[in-house]
């Protein structure tokens, strides 16, 4: 049912961006004064983005791979066996990802550069260090709470080490990590191994604030993705930018921390507790969040948004890649959708959707972001409770698409791009548009009729339409049967993502504005005006 809104002067109706009003579901007739057409003709001309102005950065897609401790029990022949597994295991990933042009985040414990010093610099270790390097990658340290007691000897402290144990175990992994890259390069490596050597992914110190302190006694300025993963139990999805974390509260933002936390979520290919959190890595799981993480970044994009660096990413240890494993076939089923969805798409704007990159990559882009917005937030997480104020994404897009999975890509009509997704039984369809209004049938997948949400705007479009009749524009549309009643009650409704879409006008516009209030005289009344988003 196509629905008829009547604004006067007088009204208070909001603007979307590009000047238009309401709904890209469908078409609203609006009977409009030609003052009122003035109005939104002149915000038109000012609020609508530059055609070729890019406005964010592509969002920075990272692969974390890291070797974690051996079981110490093992007698050094179970440990060697280990050792050639992970490297191999290794070998499999580069070769897989190597047309896709995707650089590794490796980060190694030391127990595994120990076994690599002793294969020395032509063993097979050496080798892929080598490789990975050389196709981008990062080399870095990654320890639990394990430290060297002898040759081959690494066991673990118990309990809850303090913070010189913890010290120790850090400088011991640190330590054979820079031999492991110095025997990989021959003894010339090709920058400083301490510029190399700079992330470090650990479980100790056990308190955030030790932790600080042993980043900075090291000189290192990554953190490796983990301690953040925390706000998926919140919110359905991780963290999308990186941010310099407090030292009382991992995920808030303190400006003045010696180091940047880079974001990603856990193993891919598993859904399972990670981090004391319950959390999906499987693909459908995966492509869904993409999906989300692309729609909040599109709409920041495309309303001229200020920029922000815009990441996120998966993990994984080297023996996830055993032949058979899930992770083997979900990382190249997720590599695959990307390349054919978003790896090479650029928006209408100029905007690059995205790029593959390490942690050290997007921390050093963070460090310019930094730099061109001194004292600007890039992330914060204050309150550790569910609060839609202080959330700084869509959240008609966290609370509509929570937990569902990718199920397909659709082939619609037209230029509209399309994604169904499922969760426990129950479709929904994921759209949008490119240029102008397209009509979208979805009757191949629901027999009756649907709800439609604007996943930017939070408005309810219509609970009762027709499914083979769906009016599609540029603002990304949620259809389903029903709606989660939070989004039913309008709080969300044209919410955050008109904060940017309508600068303010300068003197010229002012003018324009002035001369509608005086040209009614010349036009009298107009009859219906068409608009779509």
């Amino acid at each position: 049912m196509i629905a008829t809104l009547s604004i006067s002067a007088t009204g208070s109706q909001r603007l979307p961006d590009h000047g238009k009003t309401l709904s890209p579901a469908t078409y609203r007739r609006i009977s409009l004064t030609p003052r009122i057409v003035i109005l939104v003709l002149a915000i038109s001309a000012v609020g609508t983005p530059s055609a070729l102005q890019a406005a964010q950065s592509p969002i920075y897609l990272t692969f974390d791979m890291h070797v974690d401790p051996v079981a110490n029990g093992f007698p050094i022949v179970g440990k060697r066996s280990v050792y050639q597994e992970r490297t191999e295991n290794m070998s499999w990933v580069l070769d897989q990802t190597a047309d896709f042009d995707i650089p590794i985040s490796f980060l190694s414990s030391g127990w595994y550069m120990e076994m690599l010093v002793d294969d020395g610099p032509c063993g097979d270790g050496a080798e892929i260090l080598r490789q990975l390097y050389a196709t981008g990658g990062q080399i870095g340290s990654h320890s639990h709470s394990e430290y060297q007691a002898g040759k081959f000897d690494w066991p673990s402290f118990n309990g809850t080490p303090n913070l010189i144990e913890s010290r120790k175990s850090w400088a011991d992994n640190i330590k054979w990590v820079n031999r492991g890259i110095e025997t990989a390069f021959w003894g010339d490596p090709p920058l400083p191994v301490s510029e190399i050597n700079n992330i470090k992914g650990a479980h100790l110190p056990k308190t955030e604030a030790e932790y600080h302190t042993l980043m900075e006694e090291f000189g290192i300025g990554v953190r490796e993705p983990g301690p953040e993963e925390d706000y998926y139990a919140y919110y359905g999805h991780h963290i999308w930018n990186p941010y310099r974390p407090a030292a009382d509260n991992a995920m808030a933002e303190d400006l003045s921390a010696p180091f940047v936390q880079v974001v990603s979520g856990p193993v891919i290919g598993k859904a399972g507790v990670h981090h004391g959190i319950m959390q999906d890595m499987t693909a459908e799981a995966v492509k869904r969040q993409f999906l989300q993480l692309y729609i909040n970044w599109r709409h920041d994009d495309r309303t001229n948004a200020p920029e922000k660096v815009w990441t996120w990413g998966w993990g994984s240890h080297a023996h996830d890649f055993s032949p058979g494993s899930d992770s083997r076939a979900d990382l190249m089923d997720v590599v695959s959708w990307l390349e054919d969805n978003f790896s090479d798409r650029v928006e209408p704007n100029g905007s690059q959707v995205m790029q593959y990159a390490t942690h050290m990559q997007t921390a050093e882009a963070y460090e310019i972001w930094e730099t061109a917005h001194p004292g600007e937030s890039s992330f914060s997480f204050d309150s550790l409770a569910i609060d839609w104020d202080e959330y700084p994404y869509l959240a008609p897009v966290a609370i509509a698409m929570q937990d569902y999975l990718w199920e397909a890509d659709l082939d619609l009509a037209g230029a509209i791009d399309a994604f169904q997704l499922n969760k426990d039984g129950h479709d929904a369809v994921v759209l949008w548009g490119e240029m102008g209004v397209s009509p979208a049938d979805l009757s191949s997948i629901f027999s009756t009729k649907i709800s439609v949400l604007g996943l930017e705007t939070g408005n309810v479009y219509g609970l009762s339409v027709p499914p083979d009749s769906i009016r599609v524009g540029a603002e990304p549309l949620f259809i389903a049967e029903r709606l989660p009643p939070i989004l039913l009650a309008g709080h969300f409704s044209s919410a955050r993502s008109t904060l940017h879409s309508v600068p303010e006008p300068d003197s010229c516009v002012l003018l324009l504005l002035a001369l509608g209030l005086l040209l009614p005289t010349f036009f009298g009344r107009l009859h219906t005006w068409q608009v779509g988003a």
